[in-house]
């Protein structure tokens, strides 16, 4: 389906990950990138905020580098391993649970 998908869409291109494949566009693109470009189209202002990303992929770990100085990464992972977040949490049951209390702080 990936290949059929990205001979129809020249532009596109496939990465892999630890258990994906994902398709970016055929530029310099990676989440880091995009994070990068949120953050500025929301004007983000590390003074006044807090960027928190969480992931579980190696493909992750640009977005994880592109926090340093306006908040941080949570690596999703049963055991440890090398990786720029900041943070590691087991598994989706304890993203719930970084969620909801981040969520109680908001009210």
């Amino acid at each position: 389906a990936v290949e059929g998908i990205l001979k129809e869409y020249p532009n596109l291109r496939k990465t892999k990950g630890k258990k994906v494949f994902e398709i970016r566009p055929r530029i310099d693109w990676d989440k880091g990138r995009a994070v990068e470009w949120i953050l500025d189209v929301l004007r983000f202002d590390s003074q006044k905020n807090l960027a928190i990303y969480i992931g579980d992929d190696t493909t992750d770990e640009d977005a994880f580098a592109v926090l340093e100085g306006k908040g941080f990464g949570i690596l999703v992972a049963q055991e440890a391993r090398d990786s720029k977040a900041a943070y590691r949490i087991k598994d989706p049951d304890e993203v719930k649970k970084v969620l909801e209390f981040l969520g109680s702080l908001a009210k």
